[in-house]
């Protein structure tokens, strides 16, 4: 397979019919928040154009955490939310996972942050390793815990997911849907996991419905991650037209995660930029920089 930017790029055709398209229309409520997940710096953050970042937890260990919050402060951009995996389907695991982020919870809230959006990890990273009913039941009632623990200390759950528990018609991620309490645990929906485990991203959207609190937005071109949010194999202009008819306000998160096939050609700093216009026009939104 030719990966070369000319052989995958979408023609100039494309993507000016993009850009040219009629508006979609939004509904009254509609008001999303655009950030950026692990921009690499607060500064590199604001000249791409982004307010607001979703940070791993390692940038909030006491050891660092009042440099994090300096960084950050110093050039007005928000802390919003938090990414951290853990182990949810053991009962012992839980527990300790459970009791951590409970204090980490208390450590960011008075910062402004608004969210853990938490991957429950998966029985093997490689490979499509299903976990047994009673094992996501155990997750389940783990999750609901978690999101209790939270929201007495102020904070969301959004519960994130990779291609794993997209696989095998979303077998783990449609038993969250259904058995975790809509009143504690909202979803972080990957678009692209979702579309590399072989789901429509629309319909994975419409089952969470309301349960929606954030997004993680990446695209790929043939199969393989590209540099920068941008035209691809996923068409976001159908994932923006259900955000817009659903009254939307949560987050929407440019993330770029790159796999061994990625070819970068340009700065990080250019491709978060570049990643930033995208979403405004696609999604018709403003990152609101200097709001």
């Amino acid at each position: 397979m030719d990966n070369s930017a000319s052989a995958i790029a979408p023609s100039r055709r494309q993507l000016l019919a993009g850009l040219t398209a009629a508006p979609l229309l939004a509904q009254r409520g509609y008001r999303p928040q655009l950030s950026v997940i692990g921009p690499g710096s607060a500064v590199a953050a604001k000249r791409a154009g982004f307010r607001r970042v979703e940070l791993g937890a390692n940038a909030f260990r006491p050891e660092v955490v009042d440099k994090t919050v300096a960084e950050y402060k110093g050039v007005s951009v928000d802390l919003v939310s938090i990414y951290v995996n853990a182990t949810y389907y053991d009962a012992s695991a839980a527990e300790k996972e459970t009791a951590s982020l409970a204090e980490l919870a208390t450590v960011v809230q008075p910062l402004g942050v608004k969210a853990i959006v938490c991957n429950p990890n998966p029985k093997n990273w490689e490979t499509y390793s299903p976990k047994t009913d009673a094992e996501l039941r155990l997750q389940a009632t783990g999750l609901n815990r978690l999101g209790e623990a939270l929201q007495k200390r102020g904070l969301a759950l959004h519960l994130h997911h990779h291609w794993t528990e997209v696989s095998d018609n979303a077998r783990e991620l449609r038993h969250l849907f259904k058995n975790t309490d809509p009143d504690l645990v909202s979803f972080c929906i990957d678009v692209h996991w979702v579309h590399r485990g072989g789901q429509e991203p629309v319909v994975i959207l419409e089952e969470a419905g309301r349960r929606i609190g954030s997004l993680h937005l990446r695209n790929s071109r043939e199969g393989v991650i590209w540099e920068d949010f941008s035209e691809g194999d996923i068409d976001y202009s159908k994932v923006a037209q259900y955000l817009m008819k659903a009254s939307y306000a949560g987050l929407l998160t440019v993330e770029l995660w790159y796999e061994k096939a990625t070819r970068t050609t340009r700065p990080r700093e250019e491709n978060l930029r570049t990643s930033r216009e995208y979403a405004e026009r696609v999604f018709q939104i403003r990152s609101e920089v200097g709001a």
